[in-house]
């Protein structure tokens, strides 16, 4: 695994005298910091926007807690300020981990956002389908998630050249387990997208449990990846929250 944190922040946020605060974004599997591009003009200008690149994406041996303690070493890298966390999928776990060892460091984040994903001690849904053959993989991801676009569909090999990648971040997250620690000094907010099949009501709620400083719960229209929904608008929504 990569032991540079720089990598991490490609592109590192831009901020300036009027920023005043930082969101860090952590994308699902199989995404990176591409997936937030048009976010930043939906952010008033004091907020810079600092999507997380997991540089050893696509690594079979990746690990949720070693990739939120990168993610920290890449952090402190940057100047001090005061941060939001906001995570999907893989992506929150990550950001919540992230965010227990801010709160550790004494660095508690002003708000943890997680999307697409039930709580960390909930059961998962549905079985895990990273080591399914290809084609069974394929078809397991365009029904759980409806996350094959159409122009890959339309190019088979470039689909089967992103698969390992993709294979090893759902094994990360398919992999992952809560270890015990205090509840976060930070408010959590849980949203959900009302035909997610893939997170269910009371996986959603379960993130309560993790946060001593409030607990809101959000639906949105859509299904597994609404917040990437123009239609849906999430990012004027997270803005109005920050």
């Amino acid at each position: 695994m990569s032991t540079d944190p720089q990598r991490w922040l490609s592109p590192r946020p831009v901020e300036g005298l009027r920023t005043r605060l930082r969101l860090v974004c952590s994308a699902h599997a199989g995404g990176g910091p591409q997936v937030f591009a048009g976010w930043a003009s939906a952010l008033p200008q004091t907020v810079s926007l600092c999507p997380l690149r997991r540089p050893d994406h696509g690594d079979p041996g990746s690990d949720v807690h070693i990739l939120a303690h990168q993610a920290l070493e890449a952090l402190l890298t940057l100047s001090p300020r005061p941060m939001v966390l906001y995570g999907h999928s893989l992506g929150a776990v990550i950001a919540f981990e992230l965010a227990r060892l801010l709160d550790g460091r004494g660095m508690t984040p002003r708000l943890l956002i997680v999307s697409g994903r039930e709580a960390p001690q909930s059961p998962r849904l549905l079985p895990p389908i990273a080591t399914l053959p290809d084609e069974r993989f394929i078809a397991a991801l365009d029904e759980r998630y409806g996350g094959i676009p159409t122009e890959l569909r339309d190019s088979p090999d470039l689909l089967i050249r992103l698969l390992p990648a993709l294979r090893a971040d759902l094994a990360a997250s398919e992999r992952y387990g809560l270890r015990p620690g205090p509840r976060l000094r930070c408010p959590l907010l849980a949203c959900h997208g009302r035909f997610d099949a893939s997170v269910d009501s009371e996986g959603v709620d379960g993130w309560a449990v993790h946060t001593a400083a409030g607990f809101e719960r959000h639906d949105f229209p859509g299904a597994h990846f609404f917040p990437f929904d123009p239609r849906v608008d999430f990012a004027r929504w997270l803005a109005s929250r920050l």
